[in-house]
Protein backbone atom coordinates (compact mmCIF):
# COMPACT_ATOMS: atom_id res chain seq x y z
CA UNK A 1 0.00 0.00 0.00
CA UNK A 2 0.92 3.26 -0.75
CA UNK A 3 0.01 6.94 0.65
CA UNK A 4 1.02 10.42 0.12
CA UNK A 5 1.13 13.19 3.15
CA UNK A 6 2.36 16.74 3.09
CA UNK A 7 4.57 15.75 -0.01
CA UNK A 8 6.26 13.32 0.71
CA UNK A 9 5.61 9.09 0.45
CA UNK A 10 4.57 6.96 2.48
CA UNK A 11 5.19 3.21 2.44
CA UNK A 12 3.73 0.64 4.26
CA UNK A 13 5.05 -3.42 3.68
CA UNK A 14 4.85 -6.52 6.07
CA UNK A 15 8.50 -7.46 7.26
CA UNK A 16 7.63 -10.62 9.28
CA UNK A 17 4.67 -11.24 10.76
CA UNK A 18 2.93 -8.35 12.35
CA UNK A 19 5.05 -5.87 11.47
CA UNK A 20 4.72 -2.05 9.70
CA UNK A 21 7.76 -0.75 7.58
CA UNK A 22 7.58 2.69 6.51
CA UNK A 23 9.25 5.68 5.40
CA UNK A 24 7.83 9.37 6.65
CA UNK A 25 8.24 12.55 6.24
CA UNK A 26 6.75 13.54 9.58
CA UNK A 27 8.82 14.08 13.18
CA UNK A 28 7.72 12.23 16.27
CA UNK A 29 5.71 15.90 17.38
CA UNK A 30 4.20 16.56 13.91
CA UNK A 31 2.71 13.06 14.25
CA UNK A 32 1.37 13.19 17.52
CA UNK A 33 -0.30 16.63 15.06
CA UNK A 34 -1.76 14.89 12.98
CA UNK A 35 -3.15 12.27 15.50
CA UNK A 36 -4.54 15.32 17.58
CA UNK A 37 -6.17 16.67 14.09
CA UNK A 38 -8.07 13.39 13.13
CA UNK A 39 -9.72 13.26 16.44
CA UNK A 40 -11.08 16.81 16.02
CA UNK A 41 -14.58 15.87 15.11
CA UNK A 42 -14.54 13.17 17.81
CA UNK A 43 -13.59 16.09 20.21
CA UNK A 44 -16.17 18.35 19.10
CA UNK A 45 -19.20 15.85 18.65
CA UNK A 46 -18.39 15.13 22.43
CA UNK A 47 -18.03 19.25 23.24
CA UNK A 48 -21.37 19.42 21.25
CA UNK A 49 -23.26 16.89 23.49
CA UNK A 50 -22.29 18.85 26.85
CA UNK A 51 -23.57 22.50 25.42
CA UNK A 52 -27.16 20.41 24.40
CA UNK A 53 -27.58 19.71 27.87
CA UNK A 54 -26.70 23.10 29.14
CA UNK A 55 -28.41 25.05 26.50
CA UNK A 56 -31.85 22.89 26.52
CA UNK A 57 -32.00 23.32 30.67
CA UNK A 58 -31.37 27.13 30.64
CA UNK A 59 -34.33 27.37 28.20
CA UNK A 60 -36.37 25.64 30.60
CA UNK A 61 -35.65 27.98 33.39
CA UNK A 62 -36.33 30.79 30.85
CA UNK A 63 -40.11 29.37 29.79
CA UNK A 64 -40.50 29.04 33.67
CA UNK A 65 -40.90 32.89 34.17
CA UNK A 66 -41.55 34.60 36.64
CA UNK A 67 -39.42 33.70 39.33
CA UNK A 68 -40.34 30.60 41.31
CA UNK A 69 -39.36 27.32 42.95
CA UNK A 70 -39.69 25.18 39.82
CA UNK A 71 -37.89 28.49 38.17
CA UNK A 72 -34.77 28.08 40.51
CA UNK A 73 -35.05 24.24 40.13
CA UNK A 74 -34.69 24.69 36.26
CA UNK A 75 -31.51 26.84 36.77
CA UNK A 76 -30.18 24.39 39.30
CA UNK A 77 -29.99 21.92 36.52
CA UNK A 78 -28.51 24.16 34.22
CA UNK A 79 -25.91 24.66 36.42
CA UNK A 80 -25.40 21.04 36.49
CA UNK A 81 -25.12 20.48 33.10
CA UNK A 82 -22.55 23.12 33.11
CA UNK A 83 -20.59 21.27 35.30
CA UNK A 84 -19.30 18.42 32.87
CA UNK A 85 -18.68 21.08 30.15
CA UNK A 86 -16.71 23.03 32.51
CA UNK A 87 -14.62 19.95 33.57
CA UNK A 88 -14.45 18.68 29.39
CA UNK A 89 -13.22 22.10 28.55
CA UNK A 90 -10.27 22.33 31.31
CA UNK A 91 -9.22 18.43 30.40
CA UNK A 92 -8.81 20.42 26.53
CA UNK A 93 -6.90 22.62 28.09
CA UNK A 94 -4.76 20.23 30.01
CA UNK A 95 -4.18 18.40 26.64
CA UNK A 96 -3.19 21.66 24.98
CA UNK A 97 -0.62 22.58 27.36
CA UNK A 98 1.34 19.61 27.77
CA UNK A 99 5.22 20.02 27.54
CA UNK A 100 6.26 18.34 24.60
CA UNK A 101 9.85 17.72 22.53
CA UNK A 102 11.11 16.62 25.97
CA UNK A 103 14.49 13.77 25.86
CA UNK A 104 12.88 11.93 28.25
CA UNK A 105 9.94 11.12 29.97
CA UNK A 106 8.39 8.72 32.18
CA UNK A 107 7.02 5.63 30.53
CA UNK A 108 4.03 5.75 32.92
CA UNK A 109 3.69 9.11 32.55
CA UNK A 110 3.16 8.96 28.73
CA UNK A 111 0.55 5.79 29.48
CA UNK A 112 -1.65 8.01 31.61
CA UNK A 113 -1.05 10.86 28.99
CA UNK A 114 -2.51 9.04 26.30
CA UNK A 115 -5.40 7.39 28.41
CA UNK A 116 -6.25 11.17 29.26
CA UNK A 117 -6.56 11.94 25.68
CA UNK A 118 -8.28 8.90 24.51
CA UNK A 119 -10.71 9.61 27.59
CA UNK A 120 -11.56 13.06 26.75
CA UNK A 121 -12.79 11.98 23.04
CA UNK A 122 -13.77 8.95 23.35
CA UNK A 123 -17.30 9.17 23.10
CA UNK A 124 -19.95 7.51 26.07
CA UNK A 125 -20.04 3.83 24.10
CA UNK A 126 -16.31 3.66 24.20
CA UNK A 127 -14.80 2.16 27.86
CA UNK A 128 -11.25 2.78 28.06
CA UNK A 129 -8.57 1.59 31.01
CA UNK A 130 -5.23 1.25 31.54
CA UNK A 131 -2.87 -0.63 33.71
CA UNK A 132 1.22 -1.36 34.04
CA UNK A 133 3.57 -3.06 36.27
CA UNK A 134 5.49 -1.60 39.30
CA UNK A 135 8.88 -1.58 37.51
CA UNK A 136 7.40 1.05 35.22
CA UNK A 137 6.64 3.34 37.40
CA UNK A 138 10.38 4.47 37.67
CA UNK A 139 11.32 4.16 34.00
CA UNK A 140 11.96 6.13 31.22
CA UNK A 141 11.78 6.54 27.88
CA UNK A 142 12.88 8.73 24.40
CA UNK A 143 10.40 11.74 24.23
CA UNK A 144 9.48 10.73 20.25
CA UNK A 145 8.02 7.03 22.50
CA UNK A 146 5.21 9.62 23.90
CA UNK A 147 4.78 11.02 21.24
CA UNK A 148 3.59 7.61 19.20
CA UNK A 149 1.59 6.09 22.48
CA UNK A 150 -0.88 8.77 22.24
CA UNK A 151 -1.00 8.53 18.42
CA UNK A 152 -1.57 4.85 18.78
CA UNK A 153 -4.42 5.71 20.97
CA UNK A 154 -5.87 7.89 18.63
CA UNK A 155 -5.45 5.67 16.29
CA UNK A 156 -7.27 3.11 18.45
CA UNK A 157 -9.89 5.59 18.55
CA UNK A 158 -10.39 6.17 14.67
CA UNK A 159 -11.05 1.97 14.78
CA UNK A 160 -13.62 2.24 17.37
CA UNK A 161 -15.89 5.04 15.78
CA UNK A 162 -17.72 5.56 19.11
CA UNK A 163 -18.66 1.93 20.58
CA UNK A 164 -16.02 -0.20 22.17
CA UNK A 165 -13.33 -1.00 24.61
CA UNK A 166 -10.07 0.33 24.41
CA UNK A 167 -7.36 -0.34 27.06
CA UNK A 168 -3.35 0.39 27.36
CA UNK A 169 -0.47 -1.19 29.54
CA UNK A 170 3.50 -0.87 30.04
CA UNK A 171 5.43 -2.73 31.54
CA UNK A 172 10.02 -2.44 31.69
CA UNK A 173 12.24 -5.48 31.75
CA UNK A 174 16.27 -5.90 31.78
CA UNK A 175 16.26 -2.27 29.76
CA UNK A 176 13.28 -2.40 27.80
CA UNK A 177 10.34 -0.89 27.93
CA UNK A 178 7.12 -2.18 26.04
CA UNK A 179 3.68 -0.42 25.90
CA UNK A 180 0.71 -1.51 24.16
CA UNK A 181 -2.73 -0.34 22.76
CA UNK A 182 -5.53 -2.80 22.78
CA UNK A 183 -8.57 -2.13 21.12
CA UNK A 184 -12.26 -4.24 20.35
CA UNK A 185 -15.49 -3.67 19.02
CA UNK A 186 -18.57 -4.59 20.76
CA UNK A 187 -19.60 -7.37 18.12
CA UNK A 188 -17.54 -9.28 15.31
CA UNK A 189 -17.17 -7.74 12.33
CA UNK A 190 -18.05 -4.23 13.10
CA UNK A 191 -15.10 -2.67 11.60
CA UNK A 192 -15.48 -0.61 8.43
CA UNK A 193 -12.45 -0.86 6.62
CA UNK A 194 -13.56 2.79 4.66
CA UNK A 195 -13.98 4.68 7.99
CA UNK A 196 -10.86 3.16 9.06
CA UNK A 197 -8.72 4.85 6.70
CA UNK A 198 -7.48 7.14 9.54
CA UNK A 199 -6.54 5.05 11.43
CA UNK A 200 -4.22 2.84 8.93
CA UNK A 201 -2.43 5.53 7.83
CA UNK A 202 -1.66 6.35 11.58
CA UNK A 203 -0.33 3.20 12.01
CA UNK A 204 1.85 3.36 9.44
CA UNK A 205 2.82 7.02 10.33
CA UNK A 206 3.36 5.54 13.87
CA UNK A 207 5.83 2.62 12.52
CA UNK A 208 7.89 5.55 10.43
CA UNK A 209 8.43 7.33 13.46
CA UNK A 210 9.65 4.45 15.50
CA UNK A 211 11.81 3.26 13.32
CA UNK A 212 13.77 6.71 13.12
CA UNK A 213 13.94 6.68 16.49
CA UNK A 214 15.48 3.39 16.81
CA UNK A 215 12.26 1.80 18.35
CA UNK A 216 9.94 -1.06 16.86
CA UNK A 217 6.29 -1.17 16.61
CA UNK A 218 4.43 -4.56 16.20
CA UNK A 219 0.98 -4.75 14.50
CA UNK A 220 -0.06 -7.79 16.39
CA UNK A 221 -3.54 -7.88 14.87
CA UNK A 222 -5.96 -5.87 12.76
CA UNK A 223 -9.54 -7.11 11.85
CA UNK A 224 -12.90 -7.47 12.18
CA UNK A 225 -12.66 -7.98 16.57
CA UNK A 226 -10.57 -5.33 16.98
CA UNK A 227 -6.34 -4.87 17.11
CA UNK A 228 -3.87 -4.75 19.21
CA UNK A 229 -0.56 -2.86 18.71
CA UNK A 230 3.21 -2.68 21.00
CA UNK A 231 5.46 -0.21 20.72
CA UNK A 232 9.19 -1.95 22.33
CA UNK A 233 11.76 1.10 23.14
CA UNK A 234 15.01 1.30 25.07
CA UNK A 235 14.42 2.10 28.77
CA UNK A 236 16.51 3.44 31.82
CA UNK A 237 15.63 3.05 35.30
CA UNK A 238 15.40 6.62 36.67
CA UNK A 239 13.19 9.30 37.37
CA UNK A 240 12.49 11.73 34.55
CA UNK A 241 13.78 15.57 34.80
CA UNK A 242 9.99 16.66 35.04
CA UNK A 243 8.54 13.90 37.35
Amino acid sequence: MKQTCRGGEVHLRSDGPGAFVGASVLTAEGLEDLALGLLMPLFLHNLNNRLVGVLGNIDLAALSAPASDRVLARVEEARNAAAPLRMYLDRLGELAGRQRGRARTGLRRAVEEAGRLASTAAGRAVSTRSEHDEASASATVPGAAACIISSLAAAALLELRGSGTMSMSCSCFEGRAGATVRWEFPKEGQRNPAMAEGASFLLSECSAVARAGGMSLDLRSLGAAGGEAELVCDAEMEPAADD
